[in-house]
């Protein structure tokens, strides 16, 4: 059973901002619109893309609509279509969550880093929170150091499709400039020796950046490492995606005795 609902969340002027929520089986989906009502959401096949409408909404101020689909839907791409002329459509945030989907395995694990500056503990990159004032108790930081780095523990090795590191607002956003991300199940050399997965060019203060894996990583440790001297690391959030407790595994090679005679 799919469930769609349509939550008006503020009103600015001259045009709606909704919040979108949609529910089909352990599946959720949710999107951020900023259109006028009347708005369709699509999801399409290939074959079908432009023919098939799953959910058609035109929310008032203060409702929600639920819309219940009685045959569960499935496809590649996801379309939302506004039909009419002189018609903008702006949409802040899509998101189509899968029912096996991604989760962020930082929040379980333990960080450390190499000493620690202030109130700039290790473990206030993995709180859950991406706020960037480092007065705010919510940004690790470390002293000034040779080769700072800080490491993510995640108790067991996990399959990692992406990264999102979230830079300091307040100071000195170049500071994370040519940091390396480092993703492996060694501690040698603090974790530091890891394999390369992803380097930083430049974050904005205060923003966060996303670093996709086509090919997934593996490890159970995340380090974030800063070459150079008298450098200070600050994170004010490191989230590792992946399947919680589940690590990818070749398909088993045949032995000799068991490949047919």
């Amino acid at each position: 059973m799919f469930t769609y609902e349509c939550i008006l969340v503020s009103s600015p002027p001259a045009e709606d901002l909704w919040m979108c929520f949609g529910h089909l089986g352990q599946d959720r989906g949710r999107a951020v619109n900023r259109s006028p009502p009347g708005c369709e959401m699509d999801l399409l096949t290939e074959e079908e893309a432009g023919q098939t409408c799953v959910a058609t909404f035109s929310p008032y101020k203060g409702q929600i609509q639920t819309l219940t689909l009685t045959e569960p839907v499935e496809g590649r791409y996801v379309n939302v279509f506004l039909p009419g002329t002189n018609k903008y459509l702006t949409l802040c945030e899509v998101e189509v969550y899968g029912s096996k989907r991604d989760v962020n395995v930082a929040l379980g694990g333990e960080a450390t880093q190499i000493d620690t500056y202030e109130i700039g503990a290790a473990s206030n990159a993995i709180d859950g929170k991406r706020d960037s004032v480092f007065y705010h108790h919510s940004c690790s930081h470390t002293l000034t150091s040779t080769d700072p780095w800080w490491r993510l523990d995640m108790k067991q090795s996990h399959t990692i499709t992406s990264i999102t590191v979230t830079n300091r607002k307040d100071c000195c956003a170049e500071r994370l400039d040519g940091a390396q991300i480092r993703v492996g199940n060694s501690l040698e050399n603090n974790g530091n020796d890891n394999p390369l997965v992803a380097t930083v060019s430049h974050i904005a203060a205060g923003r966060s950046q996303s670093f996709m894996f086509p090919s997934a990583v593996e490890g159970r440790y995340v380090n974030i490492y800063l070459p150079g001297t008298d450098k200070y690391l600050t994170l004010c959030e490191v989230e590792v995606y992946g399947l919680k407790g589940e690590v990818a595994t070749a398909a088993p090679e045949d032995t000799e005795d068991e490949r047919p005679s």
